[in-house]
């Protein structure tokens, strides 16, 4: 259960970091570009799995390793895709927020 909470708090901590990247570097004309990021993630994650695979292949007895990597590119997935959803949605509030003190 620790080693749990650990990864939780560790996800915690990555997603604010990557929710604030999103928030200061996306903004003006190209505010749907954060959209991309998740759509790109996993193509891109699955051709470096592939060809780490091929540069350092597992054995039949060492599974574990590959189910493990799976394991860590899934919750880094995670991750990004609900920090890119979430730094949009704040960047829509202070843009909502903005609007609202020029009027």
């Amino acid at each position: 259960m620790t080693v749990l909470n650990g990864v939780i708090t560790l996800l915690v901590l990555i997603g604010v970091l990557y929710t604030i990247a999103i928030v200061r570097s996306f903004s003006g004309r190209y505010w749907y570009f954060p959209l991309f990021i998740p759509v790109l993630w996993v193509p891109l994650t699955v051709i470096l799995t592939y060809g780490l695979g091929l540069l350092f292949p597992l054995s039949d007895e060492a599974t574990s390793r590959g189910l493990l990597v799976i394991y860590i590119h899934g919750l880094n997935l995670c991750t990004v895709a609900a920090s890119a959803f979430m730094g949009m949605f704040v960047k829509g509030l202070l843009y909502i927020l903005g609007r609202m003190n020029k009027e």
